[in-house]
Order: C-alpha cells, then structure tokens, then sequence
C-alpha cells in the first residue's frame, strides 16, 4: 500500500507538469523494488520516457509496444531500448541534420553514437575526444562491437582504408587532414572544451580541428553536458548549419547530495582536520551500508591526492582481494618499492590522473569498473570527469579546485555525474567537503583565444575575429614572411607541419634562431649517439622557451632526466627509476617529466627543427629524429602505443624478448601489430613469452579484451 501511494503522488506530479520531478523520484522507487514491477510502475516509467527500465514480462500492450518501437540496433547481439529523448535525438541524426546536444551526464549520449553507426554505417567517422583515457574507452566500446566492420584507428601514421572509425585527441588529427579526403560523420566529444573559458591551453587547437575537419564533414554531432546556450549560434562559422539541443533536463539516475561544508571552518589545518574525520565518518558509513560499493574521490589538485590516500590507507580494512595483492606485487616488482601505489592499492585505493604511465590508469579503471574483489576507491583529478564512465556509487569532492583555480560549474555539474549509473546503482551519493559550486547557466562562446593563430583564413571568419585580432594575424603573418620568405611560411600552412598553436611562442623562437645564427648550430649534437652531449643543447632549447618558462620546474633535472630517459628499452624500468633516485629525481617526478618530455617538449623540437630548415637551411641540421626518440619516451614507438591500449611496456618487452611478436620495428604500423596479437590468440601468446607472471597473464587477458569483437556481435 504504502508503494501505491507513492506511485499515486508521482502521477499527480506527471498531472501537474512536473516531469522532471516525477522522474527522480520514480528512479527513487526503482531503487526500492525488484521486479516483477507493477503494471502502474510500467506505465508511470513510460509516462516519464524510461523506456529502458520497463519490465516487458509485466507490462501491458500499450507498454511493450513503445519499447519495440525504441529498440534500435547498437552494435550488441540484442536491439537495446533507447528512452525517450535519446530517441529523439537519434531521429534527428537519422535525418540528416548536424546536431550540437547538450544533456547531462547520465543522459547516454555517447549510446546514439553506436545507433547512429549501426544504422547508417557511415564509411569515415571521425570522433574528437579531449583525453587519452576517453581515447580508450571509447575505443574499447567501439572495438567490442564494430571492429569486424571498420578499422579502428586511434595513433598517428595508420593507413586511412576501407571503413574506417578514427578516435583521438585533437592535436592527432592534423595528420591526418591530408588524408581525409572526405568524413562521413565527424564527432566531437565534450564540445564545450572549443571555449576558452573551460580549456585555455587547448581550446584554440580545438577550433582549428573543428574548423578543417567540418570543411570535409558531411554530418556533424557534437556533446557537451551543461550547456543552456551558445552566443550568437544563428551567425557562427563554427555551428553553421547545426541545430542546437539545449541543456535537456533527463537524467536516468538520481542524484543524492550531502553538503558537509557548513561544518568545516577555521584555519587551514583546522580545515583539513575536520574534512578527515568527515571522510572517514563517511567510508565507515559507505563501508556498513554496502561493502562492495564503489566511491570517487575528487583531489581537484596532484597535491592532495597523497592526503587523501593516506587517510583512506589509516582508514580502510586490512584485508585485501588476491587480485590486489598480485597488482601490488606486480607494481613492486615493475616499477618500485617507493611508488606510493603499491601500498594503496592492498587497501583497495587507486590513483587516477594525467601523469601516470597510460596502461597504469587503465588497469586501476578496470579493476575498479569490473571487480567486485578489486579497487574500491579511486582518487582523480579531473583526468576522470570528463566524459569518462565508471561504477561509483558515491563521489566525494575533498575540495572545489581544479588545480589552481576553482571548478566552473559546468565541470562541477559534470563530477556529480559521475555518481550512479544506470541499471548498477539507481541513486547516485554524493559528499560535498567544499562549497558548492553555485548553478548558473552556461553560455558557450565560440571564439578564437589572444593566443590568435597565424593559419586562420582571415576573411572566411571574418566575422568572428575583432580588429584587433585581425591586426594581430596579419602582423604575425608579415614578421613570419620576413624571417621565412614568402613559399616557405606558405609551405608550412598548407603541411601544418607545427605541434604548437601559439604562434606568438614560435615568431619568438623564431627570432632567436634568425638573430643568433651561432647558438642554435648546437643543436646538431642532439644526433649524437652519446646522450650526455645533449645536456647544453636541452638547456639551450628550455631557456629559449617563453612557454617552457611558465611550467616552472628544475631544467638541470629535466635534462638529466631526457638523458637517462635514453636507456628506456635496454634497461628495466625499475633500473630506469634507482638510476633516476641516485640523482635526485624522484618517481613522481619521472611520471611528470616523460609526459612532460613526450608531449611538450617534444613538440617544442619538432617545431624548432621545422624553423630552423627555413631559416638557416645551409646548415643542414635535421634533428626530427631526436624529436620522434622523445615523443615515443625513447621506446619503439609500437611499444610506446601499445600502452593507450592497456599493454605496459614492461610485458611488451617480455613479449619482444621471447621473439613470439616483433614490436620493436619502427617501420610497423600498430595497426598491423595488433593484427598479429589476434592472429595469434592471447593463449597461445601467454604460452609462448617466458617470465610472466599471473597478473602479467591477467592483463594480457584485460588488452585482448580491448582489441577483439566480444563473441556474437556483428
């Protein structure tokens, strides 16, 4: 009785036009009941437009029969039901139109990709993701269900054949814009990052890929959470021809939020001490209500995560799984006894950020995603909210920062998100130790950052640069005329041969080399085959940097590190990081610094090496080779891939070293290695390398889960 009279009040709020309302507390009732469902709870769920939670075994005709109409082919051996605004969004695309969707985190907006691919079957997709770990799970999800159909791209240098899905951050696609000739259907995951306001460093790269790429698109969806509206979209190059679906107010799960931030006041040390006794108020509750619940935790800063795990190491239970104590072991053995994570991970913590070894991330993500005996805690930065899918039940914010700078409320709507999940965990929880970041609406605005790039077609957006901006290309284009000649600054356009977009960093650059000729002749010995004669020509690049600069760390350290980095494939890791901590490098500061070496850097001397061909071409320094060694950590590049898909390349070694598959050609595309791993079957491989040990097998198994079709799709 008392659940009819829940269900009646639920039917006034339909009657009275509160759909919204009626739907979070009708999810609230789901969370309470086991089905058979009632006849009435079918019809108040398909009142509400949550097809997907009917139970067709109880449901009346009327019922069913909308369920078959929204049942779509997603890519899986069954047609999945779609709930009402997902199939709305999808008649759109059926019908050709572009689409800018905006919807909340649990809206499942990345499921009518799959619909979309199913139906259609465009022959080029290309989709736009802002982080390696988006990268992976999208192409895992891709791969399980379309990969006897399309090749699945996601690294440089692949051949661009027959049916084929591409998935990378933006800076990968500019090498493949030559090669593209036409795209079927272009995608562009969490959209809002095109705005400077929520992606400074980035933001402009974004626009530029949008910009080429829309060119050879034929239909364009792009996501976003959070978004109201976007300025002036009628008359932006950017939105042309889009139709524009703003914040839609459906969620599939129901959020619980407890705001303990009132209670938590006084000096910073009082602060702290009060948020750590919440916590672990808080795991001891989370703990008696469900042991096998699963919880986020939000640093907001590299700083605070080792607080955070400290607390939860004193905190949580002594025992631990068999899985944990072999990753634990595995993570000792492989890379150190001083990584902080080989004692978290026994206590069921794990670490998630942008620093961190690829496949490290990955395995942590699994292991908290897939086993009830593995992680139960995993404590991110804010490399995990944005658009990455996990199994927490709860999230915990311990402060409202995002490194030094507060959560826009877009994002801080974003990380409550990520509690519950649909079909696991019908309520998601919530804990705020910080304030709340106060809701308002969110305005995208489409424009080109200060940091105005030289390679924009001034007149074809004409409409959306000031004069000022205007002034500023056409100024930077006449000085980089000057230093490059005319066919010169035309041919590195047209090539977009640059890894950075901040062209005021490379006219300066620029300068240097043209100015003092004599300084940059040092370089040459970046070819040098004894690494410890690269040190002056290192330090040389760091201080001519404005943009190195700014990232303010030990350059003496990075150099000594580039050098040592150099014995990355002859030497163990572990070698690698005692040879590291004799000279004061320490392993936090080996994560930051390979990524560090193998992103900015690297693109630093590739551009350099570009600048200096122009300006300076009789002395015929070539130094792309070094810059190629860096962006790879000095591993072969195969090995160095194979780690965005969950291989460590302490495995790929062993691999290697049994000779079972050739990994260290650098002439081999990925695509042609993974072909090799499924040709010849993970049992077979694990028979054949010497030296693994159990959970090297286990995460054998986990990459061949991320490479193959799952049994019985397509």
């Amino acid at each position: 009785m008392e659940l009819f009279e829940k269900l009646k009040s639920i039917n006034n709020l339909i009657n009275e036009q509160k759909e919204p309302q009626a739907r979070e507390e009708l999810i609230k009732v789901l969370s309470n009941v086991e089905k058979p469902y009632s006849p009435l709870l079918n019809h108040l769920l398909r009142e509400v437009g949550l097809y997907p939670y009917i139970d067709n075994n109880t449901a009346d005709w009327k019922d069913n029969f909308v369920c078959e109409v929204f049942k779509v082919n997603v890519g899986e051996t069954e047609e999945k039901v779609l709930h009402r605004e997902q199939g709305a969004v999808l008649k759109e695309l059926l019908n050709g139109n572009n689409i800018i969707l905006s919807a909340p985190t649990s809206f499942g907006k990345s499921f009518i990709i799959d619909a979309l691919i199913s139906i259609k079957l465009p022959s080029t997709v290309l989709i736009i993701v802002p982080t390696i770990a988006l990268m992976d799970e999208t192409r895992r999800r891709l791969t399980n269900k379309f990969a006897n159909t399309y090749k699945i791209i996601t690294t440089p240098n692949e051949d661009v054949e027959g049916k084929s899905i591409l998935i990378f951050p933006q800076e990968r696609l500019f090498g493949y814009l030559n090669v593209l000739k036409s795209i079927d259907l272009f995608i562009v995951d969490e959209f809002y990052k095109v705005s400077k306001d929520f992606d400074t460093e980035r933001s402009d790269i974004l626009l530029k890929a949008i910009m080429k790429a829309g060119e050879k698109s034929k239909q364009r969806y792009f996501l976003c959470p959070n978004i109201q509206s976007i300025k002036d979209i009628e008359n932006n190059q950017f939105a042309a021809n889009m139709k524009f679906l703003p914040e839609l107010n459906f969620n599939t799960v129901a959020t619980n939020i407890v705001d303990y931030s009132n209670e938590i006041r006084g000096t910073p040390e009082q602060k702290k001490e009060k948020k750590t006794e919440i916590l672990n108020q808080l795991i001891n509750d989370i703990e008696e209500k469900n042991s096998e619940s699963k919880t986020l935790i939000y640093a907001g800063s590299y700083s605070c995560i080792s607080t955070i795990c400290n607390i939860l190491k004193e905190q949580t239970a002594t025992e631990t799984s068999h899985i944990l104590e072999q990753f634990s072991n595995w993570l000792r053995v492989n890379y150190s006894d001083s990584l902080d994570l080989v004692d978290y991970v026994l206590k069921g913590i794990g670490i998630h950020n942008g620093q961190l070894h690829r496949s490290l991330t990955q395995l942590q993500t699994w292991l908290f995603n897939s086993n009830n005996d593995g992680l139960k805690y995993i404590v991110s930065t804010s490399s995990l909210i944005q658009g990455v899918n996990t199994a927490a039940e709860n999230v915990i914010m311990w402060q409202r920062r995002n490194g030094t700078s507060n959560l826009k409320p877009l994002d801080f709507k974003n990380l409550m998100g990520r509690s519950g999940r649909m079909f696991k965990h019908f309520i998601g929880n919530v804990y705020l130790l910080d304030k709340p970041i106060k809701e308002k609406e969110t305005t995208l605005q489409l424009e080109f950052s200060d940091n105005t790039q030289v390679d924009i077609d001034t007149q074809l957006y004409e409409d959306y640069l000031s004069v000022s901006k205007k002034e500023k290309i056409k100024s930077l284009k006449i000085k980089f005329t000057d230093l490059l000649g005319v066919d010169s600054f035309d041919d590195v356009i047209n090539k977009n041969s640059f890894k950075s977009s901040n062209w005021a960093e490379l006219y300066s650059i620029a300068k240097l080399i043209k100015e003092k000729t004599n300084d940059w002749l040092q370089l040459r010995w970046l070819n040098s085959e004894t690494p410890t004669e690269w040190r002056s020509s290192i330090l040389h690049i760091l201080f001519s940097s404005k943009v190195m600069k700014e990232y303010n760390f030990d350059y003496t350290k990075f150099a000594e590190y580039i050098i040592l980095a150099s014995n990355n494939w002859n030497n163990t890791l572990n070698e690698q990081l005692n040879s590291l901590k004799r000279r004061n490098i320490d392993i936090n500061e080996f994560f930051r610094f390979e990524r560090k070496m193998t992103f900015d850097f690297s693109s630093l001397v590739n551009d350099i090496n570009i600048l200096q061909k122009y300006i300076m071409p009789n002395e015929n320094i070539d130094i792309s080779s070094f810059a190629t060694k860096l962006s790879y950590a000095f591993l072969p590049p195969c090995v160095y891939y194979l780690e965005e898909y969950g291989l460590p390349r302490t495995i790929s070694k062993k691999i290697a070293n049994s000779s079972t598959l050739d990994l260290i050609s650098t002439e081999r595309k990925v695509s042609e290695v993974l072909n090799d791993f499924i040709s010849i079957g993970q049992e077979h491989l694990i028979e054949n390398v010497q030296n693994l040990d159990s959970f090297d097998k286990k995460i054998i198994r986990y990459f061949y889960s991320g490479i193959t079709v799952e049994k019985g799709v397509n």
